[in-house]
């Protein structure tokens, strides 16, 4: 049965989002308006997107997103901190991002490999990462003291001055080469 036009809908502005989420059956069937059913895409549990996506507007609304990749993307910022489902999150080679904001206390899995204005990652929460990717980016600090249960940590080929690993107890695997530390904090 068709939903009505009263369905509460989410604002998806980039149009290759919401083409991608049309063609895939989550859509409201209307293609290029901008909106597609909340209801739908409240109930995807991964998602890759396709190349080229600019604006990520409507993210938050993907309640059950367990496993989310966005490689080479345009965006400049993502923040996932309203998806606490997502447990790993993959976003590669992406040429304009340079924030990224991640509060979410089950994510276990983090990469964000060659993104190369990439300066400013926020995680705060996430006690259950294990593995975390962070490679030729222009990071300069990085906090991850919250971040107990880490395991392997690459992140090779940044600008990281200074790095605050000290409560990160299972740590097992660490690379930090071609950066130019001047302080480590085990």
């Amino acid at each position: 049965s068709k939903r009505s036009q009263s369905s509460p809908k989410t604002y998806i502005p980039d149009s290759i989002f919401e083409n991608f989420l049309e063609i895939n059956g989550v859509g409201d069937g209307i293609a290029n308006n901008d909106s597609v059913f909340t209801s739908s895409i409240g109930l995807v549990t991964g998602m890759t997107l396709p190349l080229y996506v600019a604006d990520l507007t409507g993210l938050q609304d993907f309640s059950l997103l367990s496993t989310f990749t966005c490689n080479y993307s345009l965006t400049p910022i993502i923040d996932i901190s309203s998806n606490s489902s997502i447990t790993t999150f993959n976003f590669q080679f992406n040429s304009n991002l340079e924030k990224v904001i991640v509060n979410n206390s089950i994510l276990s899995a983090l990469y964000f490999n060659s993104n190369s204005r990439l300066k400013n990652l926020e995680i705060t929460a996430p006690n259950l990462l294990t593995i975390s990717g962070i490679g030729n980016s222009r990071l300069n600090y990085l906090n991850l003291n919250s971040c107990g249960q880490l395991l392997n940590l690459t992140l090779p080929g940044n600008n990281i001055l200074d790095i605050e690993i000290d409560s990160c107890l299972g740590l097992t695997d660490l690379d930090l080469e071609d950066n130019s530390l001047n302080y480590i904090d085990l």
